[in-house]
């Protein structure tokens, strides 16, 4: 999100005798969702591309600081706890601080797993909505569907993008703002939502997710 080169996704865990193909998961996950047309018309993406060639797959970044989808941090990432790691906040746009100032360039992060270089691709399986605190998810959250991605794109904890999300009240999970070290985190293109659940996204309406993540050939 709102970066300009990318983090190779290395593999995920590495073999072991007990499990040799784990490295390629599944591995539980969350899925965020964001407007990549939107964003590449004003920003652009780490890839330089909006979406996939492929017309079947759709677009995502994956959080840096993820567990076994993400092997290291993109530049200006503090690794751990990313509550308290002490981001520059006077980054944030006094008039909305959920958002950073006009001004803000966001932090580099390698290309290497873009198309060009060595494309990373997942199969991802929805489990079902996540229900804001105290409440549980309703039955039509249940629709279970899936899509391939092809990451375009990095999800840095260190992007004011990211920690300006910690104004909010009530704070925003950290595990849906790619602030949570150790949870996979995909941000996947919009359209992606009516394939897993079935509805159509709406900003500001629908849900995150829970998930599965497979590595597959891209």
């Amino acid at each position: 999100m709102y970066t300009f080169n990318l983090f190779a996704i290395l593999g995920g865990l590495a073999l072991t005798q007990a499990n040799p193909l784990k490295r390629d998961g599944p591995f539980a996950g969350v899925a965020t969702f964001n407007d990549y047309a939107d964003q590449f018309s004003k920003s652009g993406t780490v890839c330089g591309i909006p979406k996939p060639a492929n017309q079947n797959y759709f677009g995502a970044a994956a959080s840096d600081i993820s567990g076994q989808i993400s092997a290291g941090s993109c530049d200006g990432t503090i690794q751990g706890d990313q509550k308290n790691a002490g981001y520059n906040m006077q980054l944030c746009d006094p008039n909305d601080p959920t958002k950073p100032i006009s001004t803000y360039i966001g932090p580099s992060c390698p290309h290497s797993q873009c198309p060009d270089v060595n494309p990373t691709c997942y199969r991802v399986d929805n489990l079902g909505e996540i229900a804001p605190v105290g409440q549980t998810p309703a039955p039509s959250s249940r629709v279970i569907g899936s899509v391939t991605v092809q990451i375009i794109d990095a999800c840095p904890a260190g992007s004011a993008w990211n920690f300006c999300k910690n104004n909010v009240v009530p704070e925003i999970d950290p595990r849906q703002r790619c602030a949570s070290a150790g949870t996979n985190e995909l941000d996947i293109d919009e359209p992606a939502y009516q394939m897993l659940t079935g509805s159509g996204f709406v900003k500001g309406v629908s849900r995150n997710l829970d998930i599965l993540i497979t590595k597959v050939p891209c």
